[in-house]
């Protein structure tokens, strides 16, 4: 005997009504520059914290001090990141936008397959965003455009490849694995089934 409710009682048009595209989110950092300052800080801070006070000079800098620099250094970059949201869409939907904006922009994967292939990955990419806030919660609007692939290639160019490198993992996974999802287990799916504890 089972509690749960009968099937039919699902309605299944319902169910699909209600139903939602994965999303993944990402961080993009402006300031980059300070992530190599905070990993000198927590070098630093490590070391510091290893010097007994006896063998301490006179410019020694106490671990307070580090601290708060590293402190600074956190704070300023937390307030450069935006939290972007993106959503997956089908492979059609893909298709189509990569076709228009390769025709738009009279692009040649044989003729210059670099740019090519970059610029259409971004197009792919910016697409799928469909929210953009600030680290602490304030959504940017994205206006009827969206976010544009141009503003990835602007960020692209002027911070390199690798302040794109989270966005592009996240987009990466979500649209090629399929998601894991830690439901809890039913009586019905129990570990006893098939054998005894």
């Amino acid at each position: 005997m089972t509690d749960q409710p009968a099937l039919s009682d699902l309605d299944l048009d319902a169910w699909i009504d209600g139903t939602t595209g994965i999303t993944a989110t990402a961080r993009i950092v402006q300031k980059g520059d300070l992530l190599d300052d905070r990993q000198r800080l927590e070098d630093e801070l490590r070391l510091t914290r290893k010097i007994r006070a006896e063998d301490r000079g006179i410019d020694y800098r106490g671990t307070e001090q580090i601290q708060a620099d590293l402190d600074s250094v956190n704070k300023r970059i937390y307030e450069s990141m935006l939290v972007v949201t993106i959503q997956d869409r089908t492979a059609d939907h893909r298709r189509k936008i990569r076709e228009a904006v390769a025709s738009e922009l009279g692009l040649d994967a044989k003729a210059d397959a670099a740019r090519y292939h970059m610029t259409l990955t971004l197009v792919e990419i910016a697409d799928s965003i469909i929210k953009v806030e600030t680290a602490d919660g304030r959504e940017i609007p994205l206006g009827s455009n969206g976010f544009g692939w141009e503003r990835l290639d602007r960020i692209r160019e002027r911070c390199g490849e690798s302040a794109l490198m989270e966005l592009a993992d996240r987009y990466r996974e979500m649209t090629s694995s399929a998601p894991a999802v830690q439901a809890p287990l039913s009586r019905s799916s129990s570990s006893t089934r098939g054998g005894a504890i």
